[in-house]
C-alpha cells in the first residue's frame, strides 16, 4: 500500500517540474509592454508680422478660407504683406483706401483690421483688365468675407473718391515707380481729412540698374513730389529689402480739436 506523504511528495515534484518548463530557474520576469514614445513637437508656426489685430477672423474658429494664391516672382509686397499692414498701424473703424494692391489681399487684410465699423475701398484703376480686377477683388470679398471692402473703379487721376472720405491711403507700387504720380497724389490728397495718412511702398530700382541717376535721387524725387502735393513725410522704417515704405501725413488747414474723427491724428513733425 502506498503512503499518503509519499503521494503528497510526488504531487510536489511534479508541480515543481511544471513551474520550471513555464519558466526557467533564474529567467527574468515578463517585462511590461514598451509605450511608444510620444511623436515629436515641430516648433509652433509662429509670423512676427502678424497682429492679434489681423488674425482675430480666425479666431472664431471659422477656418473655411481658400489658401492664398503663390506669389508671383519678385514681389516682395505679397510675400510680406502681414508686416506691411501691421506696421500701416490701422485701427477698428478706419476707412483705408488700397490702391495697387492686385489680388487683393492687402485690402482683405485692411477689411479685417479695420472691422465691421470700418471700411475699405480697393481702387482699381479703368483700362484694359480693370473688368476682371473688379471681379477678382468681388471674389476676394466672398471668399474671405470682407464685406466691407468694396471694389471701386478709378482713373489713373482720380480716385473717385469723396472730399475727406478716408483717413489712409495706401498705394503698392512694387513694381515700379509711378511716372507722374501728382494727379493721383492730388486726388488723395483731397480724399484725406486733414492730417490722415499717406502710406507708399515703392519698388527700389534694383543694383546695376540702367535708370538715369542713383536710385537715392529717385526715391528722393519722388519724395519730393508727394511732399509737393501737400505731405510731410513723417515715417521710414527701412524694415524692407525691395522696397521703400514711406508714411506721409497730410498737412492739414486748420489744427485738429477735440472730437477728431476716428483715425485722425495730430500733426507730426516732419523728418
Amino acid at each position: 500500500m502506498r503512503s499518503p506523504g509519499l503521494g503528497r511528495r510526488l504531487l510536489g515534484l511534479a508541480g515543481l517540474a511544471l513551474v520550471g518548463l513555464a519558466a526557467p530557474v533564474g529567467a527574468a520576469p515578463d517585462a511590461p509592454a514598451a509605450v511608444p514614445a510620444p511623436a515629436p513637437v515641430g516648433p509652433a508656426l509662429d509670423d512676427p508680422a502678424a497682429s492679434p489685430l489681423l488674425n482675430r477672423h480666425y479666431q472664431t474658429g471659422d477656418l473655411g478660407q481658400p489658401p492664398p494664391p503663390a506669389p508671383p516672382p519678385g514681389r516682395e509686397v505679397f510675400t510680406r504683406r502681414f508686416e506691411i499692414v501691421h506696421a500701416a498701424a490701422v485701427t477698428p473703424g478706419l476707412r483705408v483706401a488700397a490702391i495697387g494692391d492686385g489680388d487683393g489681399l492687402i485690402a482683405a487684410l485692411f477689411a479685417r483690421a479695420v472691422g465691421p465699423e470700418g471700411v475699405v475701398y480697393g481702387i482699381v484703376q479703368a483700362g484694359d483688365g480693370a473688368t476682371e480686377r473688379i471681379a477678382g477683388l468681388n471674389r476676394v470679398v466672398r471668399d474671405y468675407r470682407v464685406p466691407n471692402l468694396i471694389p471701386t473703379l478709378a482713373t489713373a487721376a482720380d480716385t473717385g473718391l469723396p472730399a475727406a472720405g478716408i483717413d489712409l491711403a495706401f498705394i503698392a507700387a512694387d513694381g515700379h515707380r509711378p511716372a507722374d504720380p501728382r494727379p493721383l497724389l492730388d486726388s488723395i490728397h483731397t480724399a484725406l481729412v486733414p492730417y490722415g495718412t499717406l502710406i507708399l511702398v515703392a519698388a527700389r530700382p534694383p543694383a546695376g540698374s540702367r535708370r538715369t541717376g542713383p536710385p537715392a535721387a529717385t526715391r528722393e524725387a519722388l519724395i519730393a513730389a508727394v511732399r509737393a502735393a501737400g505731405f510731410r513725410l513723417v515715417e521710414e522704417p527701412g524694415f524692407l529689402r525691395e522696397n521703400d515704405f514711406l508714411r506721409f501725413e497730410r498737412i492739414g488747414e486748420e489744427p485738429a480739436a477735440a472730437g477728431t474723427p476716428a483715425g485722425q491724428v495730430q500733426p507730426q513733425t516732419e523728418r
